[in-house]
C-alpha cells in the first residue's frame, strides 16, 4: 500500500485497519505472555489456549473480510476494462455447478459442434502471496485437481454447526453452494495437523468411489486458512429401520476398500472399527474415514466376520446386547419392543464363524421388497419369518427368580393380566398334552461342585449315573475336614425354539379370540427347570485332624505311622420329580427307610427354586 493510501477506497482502508488491529492485539498478547514466568504461564495454560483460539477466529474473520473487499474492488476495477474489450474475443466460460457425484467436472461425449474452451486463470488475493503452504506439508499430488473443483470459502454458506463432536464426522455441518445443499467438513485445530488430515482425506477420496463412502464434490484452495472439503448431502434421520441393508452395505464397502487399498484382513478390521458411521436421507450407511496410526499394530482374537457383525449391532440400542429380565412384572414397554428388534436383527446376521454376507434367501427377500413392495412393508413379522426360515430364531426370554418349582411345564400357554406378575399367570392349556402341536422336548441334568476353602475357587462339573424311578446319583469326593458345596440343575427344553415362534405366529390370533385375550399377550413356555443347592461337611474328620495337629512335636509323624487322610466319596440322590426328596448317603444304593449318616457328618439340602424361558409376540407381528 506504499504510495496508494490516498487512492485506496474507504472500505479497503477500513478492512486493512481491522486486520492490522487484530495482528497488533495478537502481538501484544504474545509479548505479555512471553514476559511472564513459566510458572505463571503453566497456571494460566487454559486461559492462554482459550485466548489463542479466540484470536485465531478473529484473524480468520479479518482475513475473510479483507479478501472479500479486495475481490469487490478488483471486480469494479476490471469491469470498465472488460466492457472495452473487442467482441471477437472469446467469452469466459463460467464454472460448472456442483452435482451430487464424485466428479464435479464432466465431459460430454456427443456434441453437435466442436467448442473451444479457454482456461480461466485463478485470481489470487494478496493474502495468498504472503502465506505460502510449506512444501513438506502439501505435496504436488494434492495440488492436482484431478477433475475436482477448488472452492473459495466465500462461495460456501453455512446452514448450521456440527452436532457431532468425535469421529471422522466431527466438524461436518450442512452448507449451501450455488443454491445446492451439501455437507461441509472443516479441519480445525493446529494448522500443520489440520492440513495433514485434510490432505490425507483428499488423496483418499480422490481414489475411492462407492455409494457407502463419502462422496467428495470439491475442496478448498491451498491458501484457505481453515481447509475444508465438500461432500454430497448427508442427513441423519431419527431412527434405524433397515439394519440388514446396513450390514450388506458395510460388507460391500469393507471389501471394496480392502481391494482398492490392498489391505489385509487385520488392516480392514482397523479401518472398520475406527471409522464413524452415518445414515443418509435415503437410509444408506456412510462410512467415514478413520484416523489410523501406521505405526500401531493391533491383535485380535476374532476374525473380520465378527467385526462386520458388531459394526451393525453397535448401532442398535444398548449396543446390540439383548437384555430383558423382569423379577416380577411383564409389561408392554418401549424397552421390550427394542429388545425384540435387537434380538431379531442379531439372529438374522451371520455369526462370526460364518462367511460374511446375508443368507441368499434373506438377500433375495430384501431385493424383492426394494423392487416390488417398497421398504416400508418390511414388517416385524417378515423379519421373524426370515429368521425362522434361517434356523436362527432360537432366542427366548428368561426368568430365573421368583418362580415356584414345578409350577410350569413345557408347552403351557397362558397370559398375565394387565398389571399382574408371574404369580397371577393364568394357564389356558398345554399344547403338547392336548395334541395341538408335536415338538421335541429334551431333558437335561447337570451339576457343579466347589470348595470355599480353595483359592481360587474352582467350579468342577459333576457326573451322575441313573438309578431306578428316574433318580440320578451324584458321587462327590469330600476331603477330610472339608465342606463341599454343589448345585444341581434340571431342565426340560424344546429341541428347536423356532417351532414355538412359528406356532405363535400361526395360532396366537385364534387362541386370543377363543379366550378373549389379545394375541400379543399369549405366552408359550419353552423351558422349565429347577435349581437346588446342597453341601456336605466332614465335621468329624476336621476335628480329628485338629486333635492330631495338637499332639507333642518331639516325635515325628512317621513314628505313629500317620498318612494323609484320603477323601471320602459321598452320594447325593436327586430327581426332577416333584414328589422326590433328595438325600445324602454313604452308599450309591438308596434304601427305604433311608439310613442316617455316620457321626461327624453334617449336610444341608437347600430350597428348590424354578426358572422358565418363554416366547411372546408383539402387536406389530399382527399388523
Amino acid at each position: 500500500m506504499s504510495g496508494r493510501w490516498d487512492q485506496a477506497p474507504p472500505s479497503l482502508i477500513k478492512n486493512l485497519a481491522r486486520f492490522q488491529e487484530t495482528l497488533e492485539s495478537i502481538l501484544n498478547f504474545m509479548r505479555q505472555a512471553a514476559s511472564a514466568k513459566w510458572v505463571s504461564r503453566l497456571l494460566r495454560k487454559t486461559s492462554i489456549q482459550a485466548a489463542l483460539s479466540q484470536y485465531h477466529e478473529e484473524l480468520n474473520d479479518a482475513a475473510r473480510s479483507f479478501q472479500i473487499s479486495s475481490l469487490i474492488e478488483i471486480h469494479y476495477a476490471l469491469n470498465p476494462v472488460l466492457r472495452g474489450m473487442p467482441v471477437s474475443e472469446p467469452e469466459l466460460r463460467p464454472d460448472p455447478e456442483p452435482i451430487s457425484t464424485l466428479m464435479s467436472r464432466t465431459v460430454q461425449s456427443q456434441v453437435e459442434s466442436p467448442a473451444v474452451v479457454f482456461p480461466v486463470p485463478e485470481v489470487q488475493s494478496p493474502i495468498a502471496v504472503e502465506h505460502d503452504v510449506d512444501d513438506s506439508i502439501v505435496s504436488a499430488g494434492v495440488l492436482e485437481d484431478q477433475g475436482f473443483r477448488r472452492y473459495h470459502q466465500s462461495e460456501v454458506i453455512l446452514r448450521g454447526r456440527s452436532r457431532v463432536e468425535d469421529g471422522w464426522w466431527s466438524g461436518a455441518s450442512e452448507a449451501q453452494v450455488n443454491g445446492q445443499s451439501t455437507l461441509l467438513k472443516r479441519y480445525e485445530g493446529p494448522r500443520t495437523d489440520a492440513r495433514k488430515k485434510w490432505i490425507r482425506d483428499v488423496k483418499v477420496l480422490q481414489q475411492l468411489y462407492h455409494p457407502n463412502l463419502p462422496q467428495m464434490l470439491g475442496y478448498s484452495a491451498d491458501t484457505t486458512p481453515t481447509p475444508f472439503i465438500l461432500l454430497s448431502n448427508v442427513q441423519t434421520p431419527s431412527c434405524l429401520v433397515n439394519m440388514l441393508r446396513f450390514y450388506s452395505d458395510i460388507v460391500d464397502v469393507t471389501f471394496y476398500v480392502q481391494q482398492q487399498m490392498s489391505l489385509s484382513d487385520q488392516e480392514a478390521q482397523d479401518f472398520l472399527e475406527n471409522s464413524s458411521l452415518r445414515i443418509d436421507g435415503s437410509n444408506g450407511v456412510i462410512v467415514g474415514l478413520p484416523d489410523l496410526n501406521p505405526a500401531t499394530t493391533t491383535f485380535r482374537s476374532y476374525l473380520l466376520n465378527e467385526t462386520l457383525r458388531m459394526a451393525v449391532l453397535h448401532m442398535l440400542p444398548n449396543r446390540g446386547i439383548v437384555q430383558y429380565r423382569k423379577d416380577s412384572v411383564v409389561v408392554e414397554e418401549e424397552a421390550w419392543q427394542l429388545t425384540q428388534l435387537t434380538a431379531l436383527v442379531a439372529s438374522l446376521l451371520p455369526s462370526g464363524s460364518e462367511p460374511p454376507g446375508l443368507p441368499s434367501h434373506t438377500q433375495e427377500t430384501l431385493n424383492a421388497i426394494d423392487e416390488s413392495w417398497g421398504p416400508s412393508t418390511l414388517s416385524l413379522r417378515q423379519f421373524r419369518l426370515l429368521s425362522i426360515e434361517a434356523n436362527t430364531h432360537g432366542y427366548v426370554w428368561q426368568k430365573n427368580s421368583s418362580i415356584p418349582a414345578h409350577k410350569f411345564s413345557v408347552g403351557d400357554i397362558g397370559y398375565i393380566p394387565v398389571g399382574g406378575d408371574w404369580d397371577a399367570f393364568i394357564m389356558l392349556r398345554n399344547i403338547l398334552k392336548d395334541d395341538l402341536a408335536s415338538f421335541g422336548v429334551e431333558r437335561k441334568a447337570s451339576g457343579i461342585q466347589w470348595c470355599w476353602k480353595e483359592l481360587p475357587i474352582r467350579h468342577v462339573d459333576l457326573q451322575n449315573f441313573e438309578l431306578p424311578e428316574n433318580v440320578q446319583c451324584w458321587p462327590i469326593a469330600v476331603p477330610s475336614g472339608a465342606q463341599m458345596d454343589c448345585q444341581i440343575i434340571y431342565k426340560n427344553v424344546l429341541t428347536r425354539m423356532e417351532d414355538a415362534w412359528q406356532f405363535l405366529l400361526d395360532n396366537a390370533v385364534a387362541l386370543g379370540n377363543k379366550y378373549n385375550v389379545p394375541p400379543q399377550s399369549i405366552i408359550l413356555i419353552t423351558q422349565e427347570g429347577t435349581n437346588q443347592s446342597f453341601y456336605i461337611n466332614d465335621f468329624g474328620g476336621g476335628l480329628q485332624l485338629r486333635l492330631r495337629n495338637n499332639l507333642p512335636t518331639h516325635r515325628g509323624p512317621q513314628f505313629f505311622g500317620h498318612q494323609p487322610a484320603l477323601p471320602r466319596v459321598m452320594y447325593l440322590s436327586t430327581s426332577d420329580r416333584f414328589d422326590y426328596e433328595p438325600c445324602w448317603s454313604h452308599s450309591p444304593i438308596v434304601t427305604s427307610p433311608r439310613a442316617p449318616l455316620e457321626r461327624g457328618w453334617t449336610y444341608n439340602i437347600g430350597w428348590k427354586t424354578g426358572f422358565i424361558n418363554w416366547a411372546q409376540l408383539l402387536p406389530e407381528d399382527f399388523d
